[in-house]
């Protein structure tokens, strides 16, 4: 008897578990039926096609904010770049010009890309190139700023022709001669013999990368100038020789000096 009571508290229990059991499942698909309810209604209650526009058009200025600050950002790169050469090109013109015959050159030197002209940062002001006397001074410090650019085009392989031809280089120091006999420096040969040494310097410095062209109406006295003399135009020698015969209709005159 006690056994068979025993037996059917049990059967209760698991029946009151049983129905404890179907009331959660049941609650919970309440709360599910209630929530799908809502998400329907919120669903129904918007529309979906301007709400697809307004994202879109929020892309679309997202994207236009993101392009106007890479070109601002690229901008600024841009910039600190063109200031890191331009420093570079400076530090280097401030040390060639140790090596010239010039005013101010124990003072920095600096390019001004606006203004295309050069300062010396004298201890006092900044000079600017044009109010610098003397025509010796012109050529060297215009030497010192073709020069130092064409090392930055070689050395980061820029697209720039890798020659420089230059005439008579040395007339400022006196005019070129009115004979056909060379003309031999005398005054001011300290300076130009700075100034060819410069040049052959850097010319050797950058070898193969830069040729230079000199057309000149001097002739110095030293091996190194003497052996890169290509030609020697005088005693009818000429660029263009007068037995080139001129096309048809073309002038026969020729220049006596070339």
């Amino acid at each position: 008897m006690e056994t068979e009571l025993k037996r059917i508290e049990k059967s209760i229990s698991a029946l009151y578990i049983e129905n404890e059991k179907a009331r959660t499942v049941r609650d919970l698909n309440l709360r599910r039926g209630k929530i799908i309810g809502r998400v329907s209604l919120f669903l129904e209650s918007i529309e979906v096609d301007k709400e697809v526009e307004n994202v879109d058009s929020k892309i679309e200025n997202l994207k236009s904010k993101i392009v106007e600050l890479e070109k601002l950002v690229d901008s600024d790169n841009e910039k600190e770049l063109l200031l890191s050469i331009l420093n570079k090109i400076n530090l280097q013109m401030s040390k060639w010009v140790e090596g010239l015959d010039v005013e101010y050159e124990d003072n920095p030197i600096r390019f001004d890309i606006n203004k295309l002209t050069m300062y010396i940062d004298s201890n006092t002001k900044p000079i600017a190139l044009p109010q610098i006397g003397s025509g010796a001074n012109w050529v060297a410090y215009h030497l010192l700023i073709v020069f130092a650019l064409h090392k930055h085009f070689i050395q980061n392989d820029r697209p720039v022709p890798n020659f420089i031809i230059i005439d008579q280089p040395t007339q400022v120091y006196y005019p070129p001669e009115k004979t056909d006999s060379l003309v031999e420096v005398s005054a001011d040969e300290i300076a130009v013999n700075k100034m060819f040494d410069f040049m052959f310097n850097v010319v050797e410095s950058l070898s193969p990368g830069l040729q230079v062209i000199i057309t000149d109406h001097a002739y110095l006295k030293n091996e190194r100038f003497e052996n890169s003399v290509t030609e020697i135009w005088r005693d009818g020698l000429k660029l263009i020789p007068n037995d080139w015969k001129p096309l048809e209709g073309e002038s026969t005159v020729h220049n006596k000096d070339v």
